[in-house]
Parts: C-alpha cells; sequence; structure tokens
C-alpha cells in the first residue's frame, strides 16, 4: 500500500528544480516531451515486500521524473518505477553531459 510521505517541492505538479540554462532547459524539455510510460519497470524491494512503501520524492532537481521511495519492512530506498536499460543508456550518451554538466548556454 503507497503512502505519500513527500512535501510540495517534492511533487510533480511542484517540482523543486535548479535554475537551469536555456541548454539545460531544452535537454530536460525534450527529454520529458520523448517519455514514455513503456520506458518505465516497477523494481520490488529485496526483501520481497512490494507494496508498502513511502513515496520520498516524484522529480529529480532537474525537473525529471524519478520515483524514490522507502520500503516499510525493510528500509531500502530504491528508485520505482524506473527507467528500463535502453532509456537509461539514451540519456547517458546523448543527454546527461548536457544536464549536468552543461558547457555552453546562458
Amino acid at each position: 500500500m503507497e503512502s505519500v510521505a513527500l512535501g510540495e517541492d517534492y511533487r510533480l505538479t511542484q517540482p523543486r528544480i535548479k535554475k537551469l540554462n536555456d541548454l539545460q532547459l531544452s535537454v530536460r524539455n525534450e527529454i520529458i516531451k520523448n517519455d514514455k510510460p513503456e520506458d518505465y519497470e516497477s523494481v520490488p524491494c529485496i526483501c520481497g515486500n512490494g507494496a508498502d512503501y513511502l513515496v520520498l520524492s516524484e522529480v529529480e532537481r532537474h525537473g525529471l521524473p524519478y520515483h524514490k521511495i522507502i520500503c516499510r519492512q525493510c528500509g531500502l530506498l530504491r528508485v520505482s518505477p524506473r527507467w528500463k536499460e535502453v532509456k537509461y543508456n539514451l540519456f547517458y550518451q546523448h543527454y546527461y553531459r548536457d544536464l549536468y554538466n552543461p558547457v555552453t548556454g546562458s
């Protein structure tokens, strides 16, 4: 059973986004535009608990979807759902550097 334990700053509707330059905004918006439900997979807890967790965050600092949860049985933190391997590979090959360590832009 999911419970939500996050503040407004960590919800998708009110992302706590760090100040982004034009390049970062463009990259972030492209990632979000191309994001699809089939790009995600659920990750079960290693303790076997699948449904009893608290949601800690729905977004990461750039405003990308990032569901950080904590298991209520064992306390393990994990991201679920998370991108599938193919999507992570695409992100790190084409977007990561410009989003997290931009060298151009305003």
